[in-house]
């Protein structure tokens, strides 16, 4: 990284300056919003947006967000855009970007460098509005009503409610978000809207579907049980045909809630929803982001089973500085006989910092109670006890909850519960959209929000269970 900044200024790249319009030309190619993903030697994926104002005498004005990291834009201290060659460098934190921009393709492909993050970065256009083919077009056979609903602890959440335009009362879809805080769409960073297109899908096909803001940290079962309570009364709205839809850990409360409510609802749809302990969930998890970066087997396996110990320590009933020694010595004695750790992930070099008590307190250690904490192993027991019909998709290239794993504890619900369904679909991410390569960058660039095969699949059994 030092040497980025020594060659910047060894080359005499010109500190940012933004030259009036007058004396020289923008370069419309490059100017505009770039937008990639970064991932860390330790599987994390951070995405990157750069904003750059170019010109034609090579003159750029850069800035640049990390997001979760950077508190909103950065400029880069030092940019240069000559003939479709990029550097940027902002040497306050030690962070820089080296590319090119290929005009053809409308990609800049480079390498991103920060502290001892050094990945391949590919960014793509985002300032032009992009082809959405699931996106709403035109009038549509249903109507909208926006709603203010509320949680169990009196939380007021936005929600709004599809109905189909005709005559009737009409079974209701409820549609809830992964873990996080998420909007009524669900939508991501790039612009994708899977709640939307599920609802626009569902209504066309004379469904009532609803969805609702979640600005906490996820939606619990006493907050789906509260809206449930609520939205079964309302007009238009058959409150005894009920069919949830949970994506992720959403599925975990859409379960929870449904136990308590078999007089509602009639079914779940749990769409890459966890069903194995933490232990298993997280270690896993490793494996398959380290599988996706190329990280050397034998090493991503001594990485994972630290982390497995670090589980234990989190899941023990230690106090937090127990626990923030027990890491450390656990983390110090494998680095002694394994110092390759300290190369493939940025994190095992920083838990050799003086910092290093402050890190596994603020970041490592909440990052494996939310591990902990979701118990999603138990999720068979629930449905077992319950008698309640689920569908449980699962993604084949999912990253996030891989499939493998999980698709094996939910057919063991299913040996246990005939009313489980476990369905594996081919070929498409953790939100289900079609990919190749499965990376952020295809999901972001992707026309298509959600598989049309897994659509399908959420109405047809939606209608099987409501007696349709």
């Amino acid at each position: 990284m030092l040497g980025l900044v020594s060659l910047a200024t060894a080359i005499g790249v010109r500190a940012q300056v933004l030259t009036p319009a007058d004396v020289v030309r923008p370069d419309t190619l490059l100017s505009g919003e770039w937008r990639g993903t970064v991932v860390t030697a330790n599987g994390m994926r951070y995405a990157v947006l750069l904003l750059v104002e170019a010109f034609s005498d090579g003159l750029c004005d850069v800035k640049y967000e990390v997001a979760g990291v950077t508190a909103g834009p950065r400029r880069m201290r030092t940019a240069s855009c000559q003939h479709s060659s990029l550097l940027f460098v902002d040497d306050s934190t030690n962070g820089a970007f080296t590319g090119k921009l290929l005009s053809a393709e409308g990609v800049i492909d480079g390498v991103w460098e920060s502290g001892r993050t050094r990945s391949e970065l590919r960014l793509y256009a985002v300032s032009r509005p992009r082809l959405r083919i699931q996106d709403e077009a035109g009038p549509q056979p249903y109507v909208e009503r926006n709603l203010t609903l509320t949680f169990s602890g009196g939380q007021r959440v936005g929600a709004t409610l599809c109905l189909p335009d005709t005559a009737g009362t009409w079974p209701l879809m409820v549609l809830v978000s992964d873990r996080g805080i998420q909007d009524r769409d669900s939508r991501d960073p790039s612009g994708h809207r899977p709640f939307r297109v599920i609802a626009d899908y569902a209504a066309e096909r004379q469904w009532a579907v609803l969805r609702f803001d979640d600005p906490a940290s996820g939606c619990t079962a006493a907050d789906l049980v509260a809206l449930l309570d609520r939205v079964a009364r309302l007009p238009y709205v058959d409150g005894t045909q009920v069919i949830l839809v949970g994506h992720g850990e959403g599925g975990l409360s859409a379960v929870k809630a449904a136990a308590q409510r078999p007089a509602i609802v009639q079914g779940v749809i749990c769409a890459a929803t966890p069903a194995v302990d933490g232990r298993v969930w997280i270690t896993e998890q490793i494996r398959v982001a380290d599988a996706l970066v190329g990280i050397d087997p034998d090493v991503s396996r001594a990485a994972a089973d630290l982390v497995g110990v670090w589980y234990d320590i989190a899941a023990s009933s230690k106090t937090v500085d127990e626990q923030i020694a027990a890491i450390g010595r656990a983390t110090d004695s494998l680095l002694e006989v394994r110092q390759d750790l300290l190369s493939a992930y940025s994190l095992a070099t920083e838990l050799q910092s003086a910092q290093r008590d402050r890190l596994i307190e603020n970041r490592l250690l909440p990052w494996l109670y939310s591990y902990r904490d979701v118990q999603a192993d138990s999720i068979g027991g629930i449905i077992n006890d319950a008698d309640l019909p689920v569908l449980a998709l699962l993604a084949e290239q999912d990253a996030v909850v891989p499939s493998e794993i999980h698709a094996a504890a939910w057919r063991v619900t299913q040996q246990s519960e005939p009313s489980t369904t476990v369905e594996v679909i081919q070929s498409v991410n953790h939100g289900f959209q079609p990919c190749v390569k499965c990376t952020g960058e295809e999901a972001a660039h992707s026309s298509t929000t959600i598989a049309e095969e897994v659509l399908d699949r959420i109405v047809s059994w939606g209608n099987q269970r409501v007696g349709r």
